[in-house]
């Protein structure tokens, strides 16, 4: 968390889990491996309003959090 003069303050937070696939070398064979990374968000909002875990866990749960960060869309696929 970071604020500006401005009266603004940069919120961060996790969001839900992507699958995520590696090629990983196991005893001299290429192998497909699975798990799990989260998502990632980071966004401006008026410092009076601050979001507490539970109104982030809410906005995420209505599916109203913001873009992820346009960089993001290098690696994630949809």
């Amino acid at each position: 968390m970071a604020s500006d003069p401005g009266g603004q303050v940069l919120e961060e937070g996790t969001g839900r889990i992507f699958d995520i696939y590696v090629v990983v070398p196991i005893d001299g064979k290429l192998r497909i491996a699975k798990g799990g990374v989260f998502s990632h968000y980071e966004f401006s909002r008026p410092i009076a309003d601050r979001l507490t875990d539970e109104a982030w866990r809410a906005m995420l749960n209505e599916n109203k959090q913001p873009e992820m960060a346009e960089w993001m869309g290098e690696f994630i696929a949809k």
